[in-house]
C-alpha cells in the first residue's frame, strides 16, 4: 500500500503544470512562440546549412569528399553519444539550465566552426553536434511544459519548424554568404544568431533558478521512484517502443529521401536544376502538413487514424515515382505531405504518451537515439539496393514498403495515448 501511495504522489507531481509557463499564459504566449520557434530552428538550421556550401568548403580547404562528409555525419554521431545521457543530466541540472547551456554551446560551436583552420572546423562541428543533440532531446519536454498551460498549438509550431528549418538552411545559406561577403565562413557563422536568440528568449521565459528545482522534483518526485521516468522505465514500455519505431522510420525515410531524391529525378531524365527544384518541393509541402498533423491528433477521436494515415501518402508517392516517373511532381508532393504529416504525428505521440516533462525527455532520448541510428543506415542501404538492382525503382519500392510498415506501427503507437491540450 505505501508503494501505491508513493506512485500516486509521484504521478500527481509529474502532471503538475510548470509554474512559469502556467502563469498568465496569454501574456507569455508570444514569448513561448518565439522561444519554441528559435529553439526548433536551432535543431535544424546550423547543421543543415553545411550541405549547400560543401562544394565551397572543399574548393577552399582542399579536403577530400570523405572528410567533407564528416561535416554532416559527425552531428548524427553526436546524437548516439549524447542522447542517452540527457535524462540523467536533466535530473541533475534541471531543464532550464541544461537547455540554456546547450543553446549557448550551439551558438559558440557555430562560430568556432567558421574560424580558419582545420582544428576550429572540427571542434566547432563537434560542439554544435553535441549541443544540438541535447537540445533535440529536451525539446519535447519544453513542449510538454508549454502544453500543460493549455497551448496545444505549440506542438504544431514545433513540428512545422522542424520542416521549416531545412528549407531555410537550403535556400538562404549561400545568398547570405554572398550578401554579407566572406563566403561560406560568414554564411555558416551567421546562423549562430538563432541559438543565441533562443537562449535569450529562454532566459526571459524561465527567469528563475526555481525552474530547475521544479524540474528535479518532477523527475524524482517528492517520494523518489528510481527510474520511474528514466530510460530504464521507457525501455520496458511497449507503447514507448511503438512510438520509438514510428519516429525512427520517419527519420529513416527523411534522410534516405533527402540524400537520393535529386539523383533519382536526374536518373528519370530531369536536368540537375529541375531535379533540385522538384526535390525542394518535398520540404515546402511538408511545412503545412507538419503544422496540421498535431491539430488532427487532438481533434480526431479515433486515435489510431492519424498515425496510420500519415505515412500512406509517402508510400503512394514512392510507388508512383517508381512506376510512372513522368508524374514526378505529383509523386514528390505526395511524399512531402506524408513526410511532414509523419513528423508532426511522431512528435505528437512522444508528447501524448508521456506523463511529464521528465518522461518526455526519456522517451525522446530513446526514440531519437534509435531514429538517428536508422537514419544513418538509410542512405547507405538505399544506395546498396540501387546498385544490386541496377535501377532506382526497387529502391523506391523499398521506401514505399517501409512507409506502409510505419502505418501499421502507427496502429500500435496510438495505444496508451493521453489527450493533448487544445
Amino acid at each position: 500500500m505505501p508503494r501505491e501511495t508513493s506512485s500516486s504522489s509521484h504521478l500527481a507531481a509529474t502532471s503538475r503544470p510548470h509554474p512559469l509557463f502556467a502563469h498568465r499564459p496569454a501574456k507569455n504566449a508570444p514569448l513561448v512562440a518565439a522561444a519554441v520557434l528559435l529553439i526548433t530552428l536551432t535543431l535544424r538550421v546550423p547543421t543543415a546549412s553545411v550541405g549547400p556550401v560543401v562544394p565551397a568548403i572543399g574548393t577552399e580547404t582542399g579536403y577530400p569528399p570523405p572528410v567533407l562528409a564528416l561535416l554532416t555525419s559527425v552531428p548524427l554521431l553526436c546524437f548516439l553519444v549524447a542522447a542517452p545521457f540527457v535524462p540523467a543530466l536533466q535530473a541533475r541540472l534541471g531543464l532550464r539550465s541544461l537547455l540554456l547551456w546547450a543553446l549557448l554551446i550551439a551558438s559558440a560551436g557555430t562560430l568556432v566552426r567558421s574560424i580558419p583552420g582545420p582544428a576550429p572546423l572540427a571542434v566547432g562541428t563537434v560542439l554544435l553536434g553535441l549541443a544540438v543533440a541535447i537540445a533535440s532531446v529536451l525539446a519535447p519536454a519544453v513542449i510538454k511544459r508549454a502544453g500543460t498551460a493549455g497551448r496545444g498549438w505549440v506542438t504544431s509550431l514545433y513540428t512545422a519548424s522542424l520542416s521549416l528549418g531545412p528549407a531555410l538552411a537550403t535556400g538562404l545559406t549561400v545568398p547570405i554568404g554572398q550578401i554579407l561577403g566572406g563566403g561560406w565562413r560568414t554564411a555558416l557563422a551567421f546562423w549562430a544568431i538563432l541559438p543565441f536568440l533562443a537562449a535569450v528568449c529562454w532566459v526571459f521565459l524561465t527567469p528563475s533558478a526555481r525552474t530547475d528545482i521544479h524540474d528535479r522534483s518532477q523527475i524524482t518526485g517528492p517520494s523518489p521512484a528510481p527510474g520511474s521516468v528514466g530510460l530504464r522505465h521507457v525501455l520496458r514500455e511497449p507503447s514507448a517502443w511503438a512510438v520509438t519505431v514510428y519516429l525512427a522510420l520517419t527519420s529513416l525515410l527523411f534522410y534516405s529521401l533527402s540524400a537520393w531524391l535529386p539523383a533519382i529525378l536526374e536518373n528519370a531524365g530531369r536536368s540537375a536544376a529541375a531535379a533540385g527544384g522538384t526535390a525542394a518541393l518535398t520540404n515546402l509541402v511538408a511545412i503545412p502538413a507538419s503544422f496540421l498533423a498535431p491539430w488532427l491528433v487532438r481533434r480526431v477521436r479515433a486515435t489510431w487514424i492519424p498515425p496510420f494515415v500519415a505515412p500512406l501518402p509517402f508510400a503512394l508517392g514512392a510507388a508512383l515515382l517508381a512506376l510512372a516517373p513522368e508524374y514526378a511532381v505529383i509523386a514528390v508532393a505526395m511524399m512531402g505531405i506524408g513526410q511532414g504529416a509523419s513528423v508532426g504525428i511522431a512528435y505528437s505521440l512522444v508528447l501524448s504518451t508521456t506523463s511529464s516533462a521528465g518522461h518526455a525527455t526519456a522517451l525522446s532520448a530513446m526514440s531519437q537515439t534509435v531514429g538517428v541510428t536508422l537514419a544513418a543506415l538509410g542512405p547507405t542501404g538505399l544506395a546498396a539496393v540501387r546498385v544490386a538492382a541496377g535501377a532506382w525503382a526497387p529502391a523506391l519500392g523499398l521506401l514505399a514498403a517501409i512507409a506502409a510498415a510505419q502505418a501499421v506501427i502507427g496502429l500500435l503507437s496510438s495505444r496508451g495515448r493521453s489527450a493533448l491540450p487544445s
